[in-house]
């Protein structure tokens, strides 16, 4: 399935907004928190690149894609535990599929 730019943005939008709202919920001294700010950075950067803005350094590029890789592999493995017809598997392809996007536009800048 394919999804649009618009789609694609929607759901990586909604995904920064639910980072930010957790953060208050992490100490700042744990990695929690600190895999958070990492996603929450990436997830920007790759909005960044889907909406074509050029002001993002190839340091910020580079550093992205580990935590958007990791979010995929996340997806991924909760996926494994539902059969592909039920509604718990198909509920992550929207964020797996706006993800695959990300790190196909970081790729570009690699």
């Amino acid at each position: 399935m394919e999804y649009t730019k618009e789609e694609t943005l929607k759901v990586i939008n909604q995904t920064i907004k639910n980072c930010s709202k957790m953060l208050d919920k992490f100490n700042p001294n744990k990695p929690q928190y600190s895999l958070l700010v990492n996603r929450i950075k990436a997830l920007n950067v790759a909005k960044g690149l889907i909406e074509e803005n050029n002001n993002i350094s190839k340091i910020e590029i580079e550093r992205a894609l580990k935590p958007i890789e990791s979010i995929i592999m996340k997806l991924k493995k909760a996926q494994e535990k539902y059969d592909i017809n039920t509604k718990q598997y198909k509920k992550f392809l929207p964020l797996l599929n706006a993800m695959y996007v990300a790190k196909y536009h970081i790729l570009q800048f690699i």
